[in-house]
């Protein structure tokens, strides 16, 4: 009862210093069931504001994000926190919410023609905010939900997995590529050695391949094989043929086709 009266007494004289002021008579008298309330904590004295929301747009942004709230409240608290900061910007694009913390919570906003700003808020204060001058990267769609206000999505992350995707036709193709320019070169290899050695052979006279064949052996009907590793095939009309490859040899002895003759 005593606490009661001494806190009843103290706003009434509160009161009266302030009457002057304001030209009246103060109504701060509290009741004894409000004077009960307050000392037990179950209510606060009548005229005190309810700052259960945040005293500040950043404040009351905060809270809706660290509640989950999504859509029109966080857009609708999220322009009042850019307005209260003064930050150039007509209107809002898209924005994502990029860290959180138990502290604070981190979100970048996209305005309209304008760079990409960075937004810090937390339980107390305005909230910090930084960028709008290009130093800020890109909304990107990996970082988190990004939500769109105007405008068209950003386009999706790019991951190592879907540039490995894209390069691999490239390396397909550049090493098929290679490997069809060293077939090349070593058929080409092949070609030069094997005129090398049959240059010796080339153009003989009907004198030069009798000799050949009185030095040859007959392994086959027709078919003959010089000690200088040369095959000699008779055809079916009586004409003699040089090659290196015995079935070669046989292919005209036998069909009178002319694969590989050394000329």
């Amino acid at each position: 009862m005593f606490a009661r009266s001494s806190l009843r007494y103290a706003a009434f004289a509160l009161g009266l210093l302030a009457a002057p002021a304001l030209g009246q008579i103060p109504q701060a008298v509290l009741t004894d069931e409000e004077a009960d309330a307050v000392m037990e904590g179950e209510a606060e004295p009548q005229g005190q504001e309810d700052t259960s929301e945040g005293r500040t747009a950043g404040e009351r942004l905060y809270r809706t994000l660290r509640d989950g709230e999504i859509g029109e409240q966080v857009d609708e608290r999220l322009s009042g926190a850019m307005t209260e900061l003064d930050a150039d910007c007509p209107a809002i694009e898209r924005y994502q919410v990029f860290n959180r913390s138990s502290s604070f919570i981190s979100m970048k906003v996209k305005c309209l023609d304008r760079p990409v700003y960075i937004l810090t808020v937390g339980p107390v204060g305005l909230g910090v905010l930084s960028g709008g001058d290009g130093s800020i990267d890109r909304i990107r769609s990996g970082e988190g939900e990004v939500r769109i206000l105007q405008g068209a999505a950003p386009p999706p992350e790019r991951t190592q997995q879907d540039d490995l995707r894209g390069e691999f036709p490239l390396r397909a193709a550049a090493i098929l590529l290679g490997v069809l320019i060293l077939i090349g070169l070593f058929i080409i290899w092949l070609w030069i050695c094997r005129q090398k050695r049959v240059a010796a052979w080339r153009g003989l006279r009907t004198e030069e391949k009798d000799q050949m064949l009185e030095e040859a052996e007959e392994v086959d009907p027709h078919l003959f094989y010089h000690p200088d590793g040369v095959w000699i095939a008779r055809g079916k009309r009586g004409k003699r043929r040089l090659f290196q490859n015995r079935h070669f040899a046989r292919a005209y002895r036998d069909y009178g086709i002319k694969i590989m003759q050394i000329r």
